[in-house]
């Protein structure tokens, strides 16, 4: 495949047709991501916290089934008391088995939600940044705008990701990160 694009590339570049963008830049600078940033970061505290109330549930759970375990192991009960007490322990022990793995559910779900809401904020901001650079390459007669990433080296001048975020009024980059 890449023994393929190299020709493509060079016959495109050639002809200054084919112009790069850092779409990492752009998304970094673009405003909904400070603000996604700043909603995720919610969501993480959040989860968090349930992630903490299902842990400290559980902690519960052990301690009150090692109870009821260590009584069933008491010498002193009567075989009534001692069959009693086991079944309690199995019961327990059920109970907490039940409750671990709809907590790893849960947290497993919330997890998934995270990523997929994290997923939803970056397409948000990308394809908008993407209608800018279609727009931009229909104005000046690019034939491609490929991600910078894929260029081992190209000319400053084929770099347009500074005249996207004029268009798009992004801020300038910072002098140290140029």
């Amino acid at each position: 495949m890449k023994i393929l694009l190299i020709p493509f590339l060079a016959a495109f570049t050639a002809s200054a047709q084919v112009v790069f963008v850092d779409m990492a830049s752009l998304v970094q600078r673009h405003p909904n991501t400070a603000a996604d940033t700043a909603a995720l970061d919610k969501i993480v505290v959040e989860i968090k916290a349930q992630i903490a109330k299902e842990e400290a549930d559980l902690k519960k759970m052990k301690a009150d089934y090692d109870a009821v375990e260590k009584e069933s192991q008491n010498p002193a009960l009567s075989a009534n008391a001692k069959k009693k007490a086991e079944e309690a322990v199995e019961d327990k022990r059920e109970r907490l088995v039940e409750r671990e793995r709809q907590a790893a559910t849960r947290v497993n779900f919330l997890r998934e939600e995270l990523a997929d809401q994290e997923e939803r904020y970056l397409k948000r901001t990308t394809d908008e940044i993407r209608d800018h650079i279609g727009l931009l390459a229909k104005e000046k007669g690019y034939k491609a705008v490929l991600p910078k990433t894929l260029a081992v080296y190209a000319e400053p001048n084929l770099d347009i990701t500074e005249e996207v975020a004029k268009k798009m009024q992004l801020p300038p980059l910072p002098a140290t990160a140029k």
